[in-house]
């Protein structure tokens, strides 16, 4: 299982790397639990007493989102980010609302299923919209970057 390993990922160099199924996994994970955690606060403190209704539906359709919405937009700002500094901020921040609070419910469940969690340790705050799952490196295991 991948051990948690932060260092500056760049597409063209670490393309053939990712693990692409891991990747996606985990990213679509993130955006599950981020989903549930959006339709509790939908749940519980709904704008209208439609809301109730569509929070219940929130857990489902957040993966899709992601999929359609934040991941192709967090794959662009991840090109443009070499040249545009603030298109990473942009994403960090997109990640943050997207699918970062999702993350500590990450970590309970890989505290009580770890064989549903990808990674040896998730973080338990990590802001980025998308977390690479590589291969092992020369020297280093597992390393996940964004």
């Amino acid at each position: 299982m991948p051990t948690l390993v932060v260092r500056p990922f760049s597409l063209n160099h670490d393309f053939r790397s990712i693990l692409w199924g891991g990747t996606l996994r985990y990213n679509l994970l993130r955006a599950f639990c981020a989903g549930i955690v959006g339709a509790a606060l939908m749940f519980f403190f709904p704008q209208r007493p439609e809301d109730r209704s569509l929070a219940l539906a929130t857990p489902l359709l957040w993966p899709l989102m992601y999929l359609v919405i934040f991941l192709p937009l967090g794959l662009v700002a991840l090109v443009f980010a070499r040249f545009l500094p603030f298109v990473g901020l942009f994403s960090q921040l997109l990640g943050l609302i997207a699918v970062t609070i999702g993350d500590p419910l990450i970590v309970i469940l890989h505290a009580i299923r770890p064989s549903l969690v990808p990674i040896h340790e998730p973080p338990f705050f990590f802001p980025r919209l998308i977390v690479f799952l590589l291969k092992p490196g020369r020297a280093t295991e597992i390393v996940i970057a964004a």
